[in-house]
């Protein structure tokens, strides 16, 4: 937590937004002049070694994106659609799947009951200050062997308005809407923030057949609501926010086989209240106590099926935790520093097929850390034991070596293992989803170098990465209507991934990244899914006063979606364009995206909307 100091002057306030990650801005009023330091830009359990990026508003604001978007422009990040907006979209990094990479909102691990990834749709960007992408993770836990994604929410923007209405209006009946309020004060502070998003979604195709086909049922309906809530003192800090989401929209089925009346609901809900105590130097706090309750509910529900009976499943998880974090700052660079962590969860499962489940978990984590001269390590290890299964383990070592102001040499490698965890072995046994107690227990080893270098205009990283993984949980179809997760074979990912940005004067930016990836099942000749061998995404800005222009475009390589190697989706082609103008109190925005009307395929390599245009209005109140 980065605070001014200054000499013989007396402070009167200091304003800090705080996630559990302890990033934040630090303001100091000195009479007239307000002085605004920004703070760490990574999240404090970040080990020197790991490959890390940071997307924060400047990314996207005034370009018209969604949360998957934005992951989606990162070198490494793979998104998975299964239809057009509102649809079921996961996110995974560097060949990891969905249930692999661990999501966190404010620093709170969230997912779907079931161990199902977190749908991104169910999260506005509206209400987000910045995403920490970490692609190595496992000094967080055997759940983020495939990495971390944070998600910080919004309540730094206290600082620049005191409130604020967002409206929208796209194709297929697209709407968005938002209002914004906060309060600031010498000791504390208050963001509230409620949304909406909805969409008709029905578009015209082109069947296997020839003739123009409508496919349906693409409806959705989310609704958000965002609170937080700061107070701080020299000494302390206390933080705590509420989000609430909760998406229901049609499942249109296959193309040639709709299901013209299938709903799913999906909510999501996320409490925490966090304590910083004891500040340890200008940007770090010696204790953290973190509370947070968190919630999800699945319900799938198909009363016309195309064939079968009628199908009804429904799923609701609830996650109880605490986390004490203890740091010790080392008085010389050359002794280490330590930083020990204890979690203590409670999980209960809930379904429509059975009684309630519950269980308990204990969690310790323990990073040391040291300098010798330009050359920092790390070793970080997490074990975890749950109620009647066992102990979840994951280790990680990280080495960091400056070469000048502007240049460093990372290496990391690490390994996890992981037994199932309840949902995926006791879900219900009938309905959309099911659980199989015939798993056991899945592990991953990878390693990380790269080489990489800032300046004020300019940023360049370069990073080689393999991964291999052993018996890979995931959820796979069993049937036409039902998934359940199965132990996969024995997988290698490998390959490079480069991304950077530059800026010239004050008009003129951009940035670009590059992934290229090799990965295959081992001996047993199966295709690896949901892996492209190449992405490629760039974005050039340009600014004028209250004036910007932003034109990005995207390429990746045909993929496989299923294990048998009969669904393909071809190479995805996109280009968007956005213009804006911000006057005094507005804001206009004119997005197109899809500008070639490309017609792109999701997972199952069924049709997606094409051209998409929209116009938003920004009003500051």
């Amino acid at each position: 937590m980065c605070r001014l100091v200054v000499a013989r002057i007396a402070i009167t306030g200091i304003l800090l937004a705080v996630s559990v990650s302890a990033a934040a801005l630090a303001v100091e009023q000195l009479g007239e002049i307000r002085v605004i330091a920004p703070a760490q830009p990574l999240i404090t359990r970040n080990l020197p070694g790991e490959s890390v990026r940071v997307l924060t508003r400047k990314d996207w604001e005034g370009r018209g994106l969604t949360l998957a978007e934005a992951l989606e422009e990162a070198a490494g990040v793979i998104i998975t659609r299964t239809g057009g907006a509102g649809s079921l979209t996961t996110v995974g990094l560097r060949g990891a799947r969905g249930n692999q990479v661990l999501v966190m909102l404010n620093g709170v691990p969230v997912s779907l009951p079931g161990g199902l990834a977190l749908d991104l749709s169910l999260l506005g960007l509206e209400g987000v200050e910045r995403i920490e992408i970490i692609r190595a993770g496992a000094s967080f836990g055997s759940r983020a062997e495939g990495g971390v994604i944070n998600i910080i929410t919004r309540g730094q923007q206290a600082l620049k308005a005191s409130s604020g209405l967002q409206l929208s209006r796209g194709s297929f009946g697209t709407w968005n809407a938002s209002w914004q309020r906060a309060r600031t004060s010498s000791a504390s502070q208050d963001f509230l923030l409620l949304s909406g998003f909805g969409s008709e979604g029905d578009f015209d195709f082109a069947s296997v057949n020839g003739p123009i086909r409508t496919r349906q049922n693409n409806r959705a309906r989310r609704v958000n609501v965002l609170w937080e809530s700061q107070s701080f003192n020299a000494n302390t800090l206390t933080s705590s926010f509420l989000n609430l989401g909760a998406l229901r929209r049609g499942v249109p089925g296959f193309a040639e086989f709709p299901t013209l009346r299938a709903k799913l609901t999906e909510a999501l809900g996320t409490a925490g209240w966090s304590r910083f105590s004891e500040p340890a130097d200008e940007c770090g706090w010696s204790r953290e106590l973190q509370l947070s309750l968190s919630g999800s509910h699945l319900r799938f529900h198909d009363p016309e099926p195309t064939i079968g009976a009628p199908i009804s499943s429904k799923a609701t998880e609830l996650t109880a935790r605490t986390e004490v974090v203890l740091r010790r700052k080392a008085e010389t660079s050359q002794n280490p520093d330590t930083q020990l962590g204890v979690a203590l969860t409670e999980q209960a499962l809930h379904g429509s097929d059975y009684g309630s489940r519950q269980q308990a978990r204990g969690a310790v984590s323990l990073v040391r850390s040291f300098a010798i001269g330009s050359l920092r390590a790390s070793a970080a290890g997490n074990a975890t034991a749950s109620e009647g299964q066992g102990v979840n383990g994951s280790w990680e070592l990280a080495l960091r070596q400056g070469l000048g102001r502007e240049t460093a040499l990372s290496a990391s490698f690490g390994r996890s293992f992981r037994f199932p965890d309840m949902s995926e072995l006791y879900f219900p046994n009938e309905g959309y989803i099911r659980g199989n107690p015939d798993l056991h227990s899945e592990s991953a080893r990878f390693a990380d170098i790269g080489i990489e270098m800032e300046r004020p205009s300019f940023r360049f990283a370069l990073h080689a990465f393999r991964r291999q993984q052993e018996d890979t949980i995931k959820f796979v179809p069993v049937s036409a209507y039902a998934i359940e997760p199965r132990n996969l074979p024995s997988a290698i990912v490998k390959g490079l991934e480069a991304e950077g940005g530059f800026s010239i004067g004050k008009h003129l930016s951009g940035n670009a990244s590059y992934t290229l990836t090799r990965a295959s099942f081992r001996k047993s000749g199966l295709p690896f899914t949901q892996m492209p061998r190449y992405k490629l995404s760039t974005m050039l800005r340009y600014r004028d006063g209250g004036f910007s222009f932003s034109a990005a475009h995207t390429r990746e390589s045909a993929q496989t979606s299923d294990l048998f190697g009969s669904i393909r989706v071809p190479a995805k082609r996109r280009t968007d364009l956005s213009a804006s103008w911000r006057g005094k109190r507005n804001e206009w925005i004119l997005t197109v995206q899809n500008l070639f009307d490309q017609g792109g395929r999701d997972f199952w390599d069924l049709p997606l909307p094409g051209r998409y245009i929209e116009i938003t209005m920004k009003h500051s109140l």
